[in-house]
């Protein structure tokens, strides 16, 4: 019998039941439990170092070829910089090497119009890239200087996605510019 002001029983009981027993009320108890912290993964470790450090690594990037390479040209593009060291980041994250490799080979591609001027040498992809991949490690081995094994297995770890790459730069065989690839549209005449 209800009289308005309180509510009707439910007409499902719950079903559920504590773990223990209810007789000694150690119920609450066995259901305490700690929660267990995930894995280690060094390459998820270094992708969120790199992640957090993108802009300072894009900033320094920038610095070192610019310094590199003097007043006379641009080494590379800052915004190509920051999106190269994030995709560089989501690549170890996911472990595609392939994509790091990409991004390293097309980390100087912006600047492909000053080639013909002069004021940047053919192939500059390999030393920024090469830029790119001192400026990690040394970001990664200050992130791990407290521990001298995690800090080798780490650059062990960069090695092996920078060094195909490497390899591939050395083998790319490019014409110095392509008029239809700087989108002229006219050709030699």
């Amino acid at each position: 019998m209800s009289t308005g002001n309180m509510p009707n029983p439910p007409d499902q009981p719950t079903i559920q039941v504590p773990p223990g027993d209810p007789q000694t009320q150690d119920a609450a108890t066995a259901t305490a439990t700690t929660p267990t912290a995930p894995p280690f993964v060094l390459s998820e470790d270094i992708a969120r170092i790199v992640e957090q450090q993108a802009d300072v690594l894009a900033q320094r990037l920038v610095y070192h070829s610019q310094m590199m390479y003097g007043v006379g040209a641009i080494g590379v593009d800052p915004v190509n910089a920051r999106n190269s060291v994030l995709v560089l980041a989501n690549a170890l994250h996911n472990s595609a090497a392939q994509q790091a490799g990409d991004t390293l080979k097309g980390v100087g591609d912006p600047q492909y119009v000053q080639i013909n001027d002069g004021t940047l040498p053919f192939k500059n992809n390999a030393q920024i890239a090469g830029l790119l991949e001192g400026l990690v490690l040394d970001t990664v081995s200050k992130a791990y200087a407290d521990d001298a094994s995690r800090a080798e297995a780490a650059r062990n770890l960069l090695l092996s996605v920078f060094e195909p790459a490497n390899e591939e730069m050395e083998g790319i065989n490019r014409n110095l510019v392509n008029l239809k690839m700087l989108g002229s549209g006219t050709t030699g005449r």
